[in-house]
């Protein structure tokens, strides 16, 4: 799991960059695809260090010590 370093929001999504191997990468999600993580997409947005992401899955999460406040229900 990689640390979010940022995430900007867009008209159908969100894109999420991420530092990996010593470099910056950004991945693109649909809002759909977000719902479907049970990733609130608006605190993704407000706390992007409160989330890691799996770059070779495409897999959000909230950080384990963050989970409670981030489940979407």
């Amino acid at each position: 799991m990689e640390e979010i370093t940022g995430v900007k929001k867009l008209a159908n999504g969100v894109l999420v960059e991420y530092r990996q191997k010593g470099g910056r990468r950004t991945a693109g999600f649909t809002y759909q695809e977000l719902i479907d993580m049970r990733v609130n997409a608006f605190d993704l947005v407000e706390n992007p260090d409160d989330y890691l992401i799996e770059p070779m899955s495409r897999q959000i999460e909230a950080r384990p010590d963050k989970c409670e406040r981030h489940i979407v229900r």
